[in-house]
């Protein structure tokens, strides 16, 4: 239940995500996949068209992204990136 408030929270306060809106999600193999599921359904159940990727670990912290997740980031109103 208290990753359910926070995933809550993180896309109703911190994120203002607003029904309609894209909510793109990129997480990697190495994170919990309990906390991006989370976030999904939170932005589902504003009414946000909800997205999730997940991707290989990069290789170093802050490594780019591959191109694809890229232009999906590009194309969201609001990303949140879940990812070790």
């Amino acid at each position: 239940m208290e990753l359910k408030k926070s995933a809550d929270m993180v896309i109703n306060t911190c994120m203002g995500a607003k029904k309609g809106e894209t909510v793109l999600i990129v997480t990697d193999t190495c994170t919990d996949e309990m906390i991006s599921k989370a976030l999904y359904d939170s932005a589902v159940d504003v009414g946000c068209e909800a997205i999730l990727l997940t991707m290989e670990p990069r290789e170093q912290h802050s490594a780019e992204p591959p191109a694809l997740v890229a232009e999906a980031m590009k194309n969201a109103d609001v990303v949140l990136a879940p990812a070790s």
